[in-house]
């Protein structure tokens, strides 16, 4: 896979999903990869959620003419700290917003639906959203990964780790992506990105966790 956390521009695939960062690029292009839809799916990071609706203007705006031919767009957040409803309200009007400065878009009928697309039968556009790590919790989509290690016994040694730290009074927001690359510094191969880990089996992307991100992968691809 190439270092490049985008997919090269002009847009020529089908369905258009614009991801947070670039670690849930290289996961996203894993695992869409896995279920056969990569050649379907142009995947696009905005390098971190700072300025959401600018940045995807910005890719509205640069893209305009593959956009109106495009079957579906949808964007993959993660929920943080937060709760995924008041995400999902953040987002969809930055879709709305972006969306707007396509020609004749009726953005005011804007119906996005959570881990869903809702058909726009005026420009026959499908549009959606993931709030990782599944739509009904607080984390992010390093969290699956969490959730379905195949190494449980070094995962112990990680959370001890973490614990000591805060008993040190180190605080962090992002706790679940320093826990996934120390459980990735445990195993054979220290310096895997997040999709090269999962390649090699670090974790069992089997796993029902992951359904509902496949699911909506599937549902925006058209797989």
């Amino acid at each position: 896979m190439a270092d490049r956390a985008s997919d090269p521009l002009p847009i020529r695939r089908p369905a258009v999903l614009a991801v947070e960062g670039d670690d849930e690029y290289y996961l996203v292009a894993y695992v869409s990869s896995e279920l056969g839809l990569r050649e379907r799916l142009h995947l696009h990071s905005l390098h971190g959620r700072d300025g959401l609706p600018g940045k995807l203007e910005a890719l509205v705006t640069s893209e305009a003419t593959a956009l109106l031919r495009a079957r579906s767009f949808g964007v993959l957040i993660d929920a943080e700290t937060n709760e995924p409803p008041s995400v999902e309200e953040s987002v969809r009007g930055a879709i709305g917003k972006a969306l707007a400065s396509l020609p004749e878009f009726p953005h005011h009928e804007l119906r996005i639906g959570h881990a869903q697309c809702e058909a726009w039968p005026e420009r026959n556009l499908r549009v959606g959203m993931f709030v990782a790590p599944d739509g009904h919790r607080r984390g992010m989509l390093e969290d699956l990964c969490i959730d379905t290690v195949a190494d449980p016994k070094a995962m112990e040694c990680v959370e001890a780790f973490v614990e000591c730290l805060q008993s040190l009074g180190v605080h962090r927001a992002d706790w679940a992506k320093r826990r996934l690359y120390a459980y990735i510094a445990a195993q054979d191969s220290p310096h895997f990105r997040i999709s090269q880990a999962a390649r090699a089996g670090y974790w069992h992307l089997d796993d029902p966790c992951w359904q509902p991100l496949k699911d909506f992968l599937k549902e925006l691809a058209g797989g």
